[in-house]
């Protein structure tokens, strides 16, 4: 039985400007679920992806890739996701709205709420159950939230950011995994999202200890890839094409399996192409054509 290893895999494509050829850029992140057999005749190319968020980012990337990830000139956000600091976290959500949340599952709905981080508190945002370990009505453990600043006003942002998450750590089997993988990513040079933990609070009622973890969209992308004009997906595996096989040149085809997460994701072309590089690229070019 071949060895399975579980990873993480955020595809950042980026196409240069003067040359026109496409520079991919593997990053690692935990909150990708990957599985792959190790072997000799392994490729990149065949892994398949079950919950991957992408960019294909166009415009001069390559500069800004070269920079130290870490660095941010918003200081509360490092605080916010400063590791060996638990937060704390306070959401009101009426009693009508939490009704609304659970009575539409599995769908995980916004309902209206208001959100606070120490002395900044945010009203007419909204919150969601997140990910399929949440959207399941009978689970009993507890769920996932996703906060969202953006929703009833396109301007509103919590300290530069669009959207924050409290993961439980049940589809990843621990609160532990995230954070001790996005570290030893960070500690070997490795650009990823942030994380620590958060003790999360819904109408004063202590719910227990989440992982807080950096949402890979828009402000993550404006914020290390400024000068691109990317497209953001949200891939599923079981749509055509999740798997990252080329199954022809019709955008069309891809829709099921690669969810638009902005607008310059809408056209699907460039991602088709970059499938197509994957599968027709010989294994003795393969490497020379990620780093070209």
């Amino acid at each position: 039985m071949p060895e399975v290893i579980d990873i993480a895999l955020v595809l950042l494509l980026s196409k240069s400007c003067n040359d026109g050829n496409i520079s991919v850029l593997a990053e690692l992140s935990s909150h990708i679920h990957v599985g792959f057999m190790v072997g000799a005749t392994m490729k990149l190319k065949h892994i398949l992806i079950s919950a991957c968020l992408f960019a294909i980012c166009w415009g001069n990337m390559l500069h800004a890739a070269s920079q130290p990830f870490g660095e941010d000139l918003n200081q509360a956000q490092v605080e916010f996701y400063q590791t060996g600091i638990v937060q704390s976290v306070y959401l009101q959500i009426s009693p009508e709205d939490k009704r609304r949340m659970m009575a539409a599952l599995p769908e995980c709905i916004y309902v209206p709420a208001s959100f606070q981080w120490r002395d900044i508190k945010l009203e007419k945002v909204t919150v969601r159950f997140k990910g399929n370990s949440s959207s399941d009505p009978r689970q009993t453990h507890k769920r996932s939230y996703l906060v969202r600043f953006d929703k009833y006003d396109d301007h509103k942002r919590f300290i530069g950011l669009r959207r924050v998450s409290f993961d439980n750590g049940v589809q990843f089997g621990s609160l532990f995994s995230e954070p001790i993988i996005t570290k030893i990513l960070q500690a070997e040079g490795i650009k990823t999202h942030r994380c620590n933990y958060a003790k999360l609070y819904v109408n004063g009622e202590y719910q227990g200890v989440y992982v807080n973890l950096e949402r890979i969209d828009e402000s993550f992308l404006d914020q290390h890839f400024p000068e691109s004009e990317g497209g953001l997906w949200k891939n599923d595996e079981g749509g055509n094409g999740g798997d990252l096989r080329f199954i022809g040149e019709d955008p069309k085809q891809y829709e099921k399996a690669f969810e638009a997460k902005n607008n310059a994701a809408k056209n699907r072309e460039q991602l088709v192409g970059f499938i197509r590089q994957i599968n027709e690229t010989p294994d003795t070019d393969f490497l020379s054509m990620l780093e070209s």
